[in-house]
């Protein structure tokens, strides 16, 4: 599938290199998809990626490895980092009294 998925929508660019646009858009985190990567990443942040691994085991029936897990967990642990920079919070000091 990817094979014909790249073959249609690719562009060769100069030196043989391709280009696909689609692929770029898309927000893939390492190889995953946002919804994937945040799955892994929540799922990553209450246990350890051998219990992750397990859960996608066994509920969706779904092989992946330990170090798979972390480095998922990682890229997106590093985009809310460079997102965190740009994010402003506002301390409200609750009612006070008269």
């Amino acid at each position: 599938m990817r094979q014909r998925y790249q073959g249609i929508f690719t562009r060769v660019l100069r030196e043989g290199k391709h280009e696909c646009p689609l692929e770029q858009s898309a927000r893939i985190v390492t190889s995953a998809t946002p919804k994937f990567a945040m799955q892994l990443a929540h799922k990553y942040g209450d246990g350890s990626a051998i219990r992750v691994r397990e859960d996608l085991l066994l509920n969706h029936n779904r092989v992946i490895t330990k170090a798979y897990v972390q480095s998922v967990a990682d890229a997106v642990a590093a985009v809310a980092m460079v997102k965190e920079e740009q994010w402003s919070y506002q301390v409200s000091m609750g009612a006070t009294s008269t």
